[in-house]
């Protein structure tokens, strides 16, 4: 018969440990079984627990529900925020999960803004979990850091009303026994100009006018200037007010090198709502100008610079 080895408890954990990290692959603590993350048009057609006494289901990215009182026009409505969707690991399996942000309203002027994860259980995608994060919130960012969701937001302090959001907070969620649960809030000041500083692509002159990717449109803040290109030609001029609600540009000049007409055209309507800018905030990490032409109302999309870079990094070369 062979010797009994009688071997320590934590010299066995040591060993148990290096075994699996070879086999497993260095850093990892044990072998788990990872999916693919969902894509976005999944997100866009799934069930949403905790908004409404019932999950919601949406299409296309949108869940509308019966008028609360028959003939009228308010009812519910549920939307998934565009191009809100990172993906990591909360719960430390290894497995990463999805999340996403939802807007809810009712007909009325408060747009109620929730917080949603996925993650897929006997390869079925699913809501696992859903937090309501306030009332005509805005978010500056969203991202998963340490297997804490990371939310940075602009919303209503003591003295604003819900229309003027100013307190900037940075709030940390995390997932605990199928809950979000917020770990941390910390407030960051007050909205200010001074917010505006930095460089960044214009993306959209309004909901339904991107510009296209070939042309650029850049706005550069810096304190109390503006500058950039505007598609063809150069451009400068002065930012004016003290408060985010209350924002002026201009007047604003430009070279004059000529282009073919869709760039300048472009150029043109650039310039005009620029112009027009009356406040800004921040929609999904880009900064919001809302401006105002004649009868005409609209709102300006900026990515930061740093946001564009990367988007460009990814063209495959001559475009595309």
């Amino acid at each position: 018969m062979f010797p009994q080895l009688l071997i320590p408890a934590n010299t066995l954990r040591f060993y148990l440990t290096v075994a699996v990290t070879l086999a497993c692959g260095v850093g990892v603590s044990a072998c788990t079984t990872t999916h693919k993350p969902p894509r976005p048009e999944q997100l866009a057609n799934l069930s949403y627990q905790g908004i409404y006494d019932t999950p919601v289901t949406l299409s296309d990215g949108v869940y509308e529900g019966a008028p609360f009182v028959p003939g009228g026009a308010s009812r519910p409505r549920v939307e998934l925020i565009e191009h809100s969707f990172v993906t990591g690991n909360l719960g430390g399996d290894g497995a990463a999960e999805a999340v996403v942000l939802l807007s809810a309203s009712t007909g009325g002027s408060g747009t109620q803004i929730y917080l949603a994860v996925t993650a897929r259980g006997n390869d079925q995608l699913r809501n696992i979990a859903t937090q309501r994060i306030g009332d005509r919130v805005q978010i500056r960012a969203l991202r998963i850091e340490q297997q804490a969701i990371v939310l940075e937001l602009i919303v209503a302090g003591p003295t604003d009303g819900a229309c003027c959001p100013r307190q900037k907070l940075r709030n940390s969620y995390r997932l605990e026994g199928g809950q979000l649960v917020q770990a941390a809030s910390v407030q960051l000041g007050t909205l200010g100009i001074a917010d505006l500083n930095g460089a960044g692509k214009v993306m959209q002159l309004d909901r339904n006018d991107a510009v296209p990717d070939d042309v650029t449109v850049s706005v550069t803040f810096s304190d109390g200037k503006i500058s950039g290109a505007a598609g063809c030609n150069r451009y400068f001029g002065a930012v004016k007010g003290k408060d985010p609600y209350d924002l002026s540009v201009g007047p604003v000049g430009a070279t004059r090198m000529a282009c073919p007409e869709p760039v300048m055209a472009i150029e043109d309507r650039f310039l005009r709502a620029l112009e027009g800018v009356r406040q800004f905030g921040f929609l999904m990490g880009k900064v919001a100008l809302t401006w105002e032409v004649g009868q005409v109302m609209g709102t300006m999309l900026l990515a930061p610079a740093s946001d564009s870079a990367q988007k460009d990094k990814k063209k495959p070369p001559g475009g595309g």
